[in-house]
This record gives C-alpha cells, structure tokens and sequence, in this order.
C-alpha cells in the first residue's frame, strides 16, 4: 500500500521570484505549497500548519534560515 497523501511543503524566502519559483515546479508536481516573505511569516506559518518539508532561505532581513529552523523546531 502506499501513501497517497499529497505533500505540503513551506518555502520562505524574501525574493518573489524564488518563491514563485518554487511554488510553481512544486505545484506542478502535485504539492501543497504555501509560501512565506520572510522569517517572521514563515515561523507563523509553521504554528499554524504542518509541512512534510521547508526550504528556507539563509539570508533573509529579518532572521537567518538558521534562526527560522531553530524556532521552528523548539
């Protein structure tokens, strides 16, 4: 038997063409993708669902990835 579920999948990061990058090749694989702008948004989104996986940028205004995962985690 095998798992049917669709993925879902979080991408934070502060450019718009890198999440609609993202979102749109995820999408078109028949993921669930919800993005956020930045760190702050990301973290709220991560508390109010639940992803499979998260690609998170490094480098962001607000917060480091590092900080984001480390939140998201605690």
């Amino acid at each position: 038997m095998t798992d049917t579920r669709t993925p879902h999948i979080l991408v934070v990061d502060d450019e718009q063409f890198i999440r609609d990058l993202l979102s749109d090749f995820f999408t078109k694989s028949d993921c669930l993708v919800v993005t956020a702008q930045d760190g702050e948004s990301g973290i709220a989104q991560c508390r109010s669902g639940r992803f499979d996986v998260a690609l998170i940028d490094l480098k962001m205004p607000d917060r480091t990835g590092t900080d984001v995962l480390a939140e998201v985690r605690a």
